[in-house]
């Protein structure tokens, strides 16, 4: 689930190849697949990490004023993803010298 996840975000960016995902995170009970991704602009530069989501096939790159902004809260701001984040960030963090 989470290649093809990656492969249907990856998709949606200007520049394919260049997809850096981080926090990936899965609900399997509903098939779907969430995280932050970051890709190449028109320019060649990193434009910045954005939240997206992955559920039927279908993935979309979301922010505040999106269309599926609602959906990104509801199946991934739960609690259950959100400390799932949370505890990976924190290992992360504390990983580092």
């Amino acid at each position: 689930m989470i290649a093809e996840a990656r492969a249907a975000i990856s998709d949606t960016l200007k520049d394919p190849e260049s997809a850096k995902f981080r926090y990936i995170v899965t609900v399997p009970a509903e098939r779907v697949v969430c995280g932050e991704v970051n890709g190449k602009n028109s320019f060649g530069a990193y434009s910045g990490y954005s939240r997206f989501y992955y559920r039927n096939g279908s993935g979309h790159v979301v922010d505040y004023d999106s269309i599926f902004w609602d959906e990104y809260v509801q199946r991934c701001a739960g609690p259950t993803v959100q400390s799932e984040i949370d505890g990976r960030v924190k290992r992360i963090a504390n990983d580092r010298p």
